[in-house]
């Protein structure tokens, strides 16, 4: 399954658990600030209300800026397990050297800027996982947890992520539904 993201996004109730867990057994990737640009395009608004009233999107498109390089980001959420808290997505990405000129060229070209997050990330690797730790803007603290070993299903990667937060000993967490965005759009 190329091209697929299996990850959760968690809010522990006792972040220094897994802070510990991390600094012990893990290599630190690296640390960044980033500011992320979420646009709609000219011909359509990707943001729609769910059934609660919630703003959410099914489609991304992303520029990322940080200290050292940018990127940009289209993403597709496919939401068949949304029920269990396990939707997964479509994810295709390339570096930039330039993005603040990727930035004035969707500007041009009638692109809309949907929302701006900005946060500071401290990144580990462990085995064929990656942790993101997260400090966001006007969000709060969150731990992304990403399966980076291709497996036969999503439901297969999910298990792994949630075996894993078992064995480090994070037991209570609250699981963040959507993305960052999408929890700024309905702040």
């Amino acid at each position: 399954m190329d091209d697929v993201e299996i990850e959760i996004k968690i809010k522990p109730k006792k972040p220094e658990v897994l802070v510990a867990w991390l600094k012990k057994n893990t290599k630190l990737i690296r640390s960044s600030h980033q500011i992320d640009y979420y646009f709609n395009p000219p011909h359509k608004d990707f943001l729609f209300e769910d059934r609660l009233g919630k703003k959410r999107a099914d489609d991304y498109l992303r520029i990322r800026i940080d200290e050292k390089e940018g990127g940009v980001t289209y993403k597709h959420y496919h939401r068949e397990l949304e029920a269990e808290g396990r939707a997964y997505l479509d994810e295709v990405e390339t570096s930039l050297g330039k993005p603040d000129k990727l930035l004035k060229i969707f500007e041009l070209l009638g692109f809309k800027v949907s929302a701006v997050i900005d946060k500071t990330r401290n990144s580990y690797s462990y085995g064929e996982f990656q942790f993101d730790c997260d400090e966001v803007k006007d969000l709060g603290t969150f731990v992304e947890i990403e399966l980076k070993s291709k497996v036969v299903s999503p439901d297969d990667g999910f298990k792994k992520i949630y075996k894993l937060l078992k064995d480090v000993g994070v037991k209570e967490w609250e699981e963040a539904r959507g993305g960052y965005v999408e929890m700024w759009w309905n702040k």
